[in-house]
């Protein structure tokens, strides 16, 4: 494993048990601690971190061309579907939504690991504007500067802080 991968690893593995620790002391502050809800936080989180890892192990298969380049002739990485714009773009109303309406620990859970983890890569991929641009915005038919991508992976970062600063609070 490449260093800057084990690093990246090791950020996402420890996030949600700092957010549900964080999250449990200020509850605790109130008077309103559960450690119920925050361990389905914690467990949503690593559950929407699962989904991103499986899309990209496993899931793909059933839903991607066997491509007909050789491993050697292919430019970019395969396209998954949790990294379409498409589907990062529903995330935003689905969020509000579970936030807003549903009350669920686990689903709240969920889409901050999503939303995490897409921010840890968008803003891991963000100086590599080819890269970038094949992995998230594949679907999109223009081309992107690299100050645009640079803003995109920071709003996106921007969106996941706040929802996750709303959801801790």
């Amino acid at each position: 494993m490449k260093k800057s991968t084990m690093k990246q690893w090791v950020i996402l593995m420890s996030t949600p048990l700092l957010i549900g620790s964080i999250q449990y002391l200020l509850a605790a502050l109130d008077a309103q601690a559960s450690w119920m809800a925050t361990v389905l936080l914690v467990l949503g989180m690593y559950g929407g971190f699962g989904l991103l890892l499986a899309d990209v192990e496993w899931l793909h298969q059933f839903y991607q061309e066997p491509s007909t380049q050789t491993p050697e002739h292919e430019l970019f990485s395969p396209k998954y579907i949790t990294r379409s714009a498409l589907f990062m773009l529903t995330l935003f109303p689905l969020t509000i939504f579970i936030l807003t309406s549903t009350g669920s620990s686990i689903g709240m859970g969920m889409l901050l690991g999503i939303l995490l983890g897409l921010s840890l890569e968008m803003f891991s991929l963000r100086s590599n504007s080819v890269e970038f641009q094949a992995r998230f915005l594949s679907q999109v038919k223009r081309p992107f500067s690299a100050e645009e991508i640079e803003w995109i992976a920071l709003l996106f970062c921007g969106f996941s802080i706040l929802i996750t600063l709303l959801v801790v609070i």
